[in-house]
């Protein structure tokens, strides 16, 4: 009855808002300070927050490439010249990257609010592919770490399989060490063992972290990390013992391009291997700094922490950027009331409460 009371005045007598106020006009009436809710939110990282938003506005090679009513394939391309461009305009440096591991996050949150899809194309790229590299990488593979966090190269994850995608200690492909020649052989035993909806992989990657499981001499050594090339840079087409798919549309993704992989007796040199916690000496014996089998396990695994949490952020975020949208309309949507003075939504009961 109350509520009803309330629309009944709401009617009888509509507040002055007349049909040329605006969203400023509420946001001039209200007690609340924006500048220092956005720096509890984005902490010490406001001023990049606000630095990203501005030049994803404004930069004129950002707004040539438009994705709107474009098909799939040639949105995957905006998206991936767009970061290409963010590299460009925000360049990150190694030292930067491991000292503030945290950066990754605060970039990535700004992004979310222009494109989910170059968002997650540049998580891929910064906070799963680079930091993959860097945590499980040795002193060998700085320049491959430098180029990837310049964008010249672009990398991908394959981890999860068609079988096999929570249980990782299972995987199924395979890198046999050769001795003679110190290589790796890496093998998908069965369709089954594909690597699948990896990011990055369908289109654009050049590199990718291979998850395999390491077996010298036919021992098991448990899934190990490897950095091999799947795409040549002058022509981009596949190398040798790589075969790559398109995984297809993904619902509200398209500037994404997923796809599987199958690896039939691709060979790799040593230096592949991401040798920070392991390696094999000239002997063909196998080594490690991290004894216990399980806890390297959780070290190698260590590299998708990053990747979980932006995940969730990008939630938070997705979320938050829903009620910015929802709000505005609210403010500026006008129902009932006087002629030609209807009155905002936001003034309703039903809608505030």
């Amino acid at each position: 009855m109350k509520r009803v009371l309330l629309t009944k005045n709401h009617l009888a007598s509509p507040p002055s808002f007349g049909p040329s106020e605006t969203l400023q006009a509420y946001r001039k009436n209200s007690k609340i300070d924006a500048k220092a809710v956005r720096e509890i939110y984005f902490g010490k990282y406001t001023e990049l927050h606000e630095k990203i938003i501005n030049f994803l506005a404004n930069d004129k090679e950002i707004l040539k490439y438009n994705h709107f009513e474009t098909e799939r394939q040639e949105k995957r391309y905006i998206f991936y010249k767009q970061m290409r461009r963010l590299a460009q305009a925000f360049p990150f440096k190694l030292q930067d990257y491991t000292n503030d591991p945290s950066l990754v996050c605060a970039f990535y949150e700004s992004l979310v609010e222009h494109s989910l899809s170059l968002a997650t194309k540049f998580l891929i790229q910064y906070g799963i592919y680079a930091r993959a590299l860097i945590n499980l990488g040795s002193e060998k593979h700085i320049r491959l770490m430098e180029r990837a966090l310049q964008c010249e190269d672009t990398g991908c994850f394959a981890l999860t399989e068609l079988a096999h995608g929570s249980n990782l200690r299972t995987l199924k492909t395979r890198a046999d060490y050769d001795h003679t020649t110190r290589e790796f052989v890496i093998n998908s035993p069965t369709n089954e063992d594909m690597k699948i909806w990896t990011g990055g992989a369908g289109k654009h990657a050049t590199f990718c972290i291979v998850w395999a499981q390491l077996y010298i001499n036919e021992k098991g050594y448990g899934i190990h990390p490897f950095v091999v090339r799947i795409r040549t840079d002058t022509d981009h087409e596949l190398v040798s013992g790589v075969i790559v798919g398109d995984c297809g549309k993904k619902i509200g993704l398209d500037g994404l391009d997923q796809g599987f992989i199958l690896f039939k007796d691709f060979r790799v040199p040593y230096d592949c291997l991401l040798d920070k916690y392991c390696s094999i000496d000239e002997n063909g014996i196998y080594n490690s700094p991290i004894k216990n089998a399980d806890k390297r396990f959780g070290t190698f695994m260590s590299s998708l922490t990053l990747g979980r949490i932006s995940i969730a952020s990008a939630s938070l975020n997705s979320m938050r950027i829903a009620i910015i949208i929802a709000g505005r309309f609210a403010y500026l949507r006008r129902q009932f009331g006087a002629p030609h003075n209807e009155i905002p939504i936001i003034e309703y009961p039903l809608t505030q409460y």
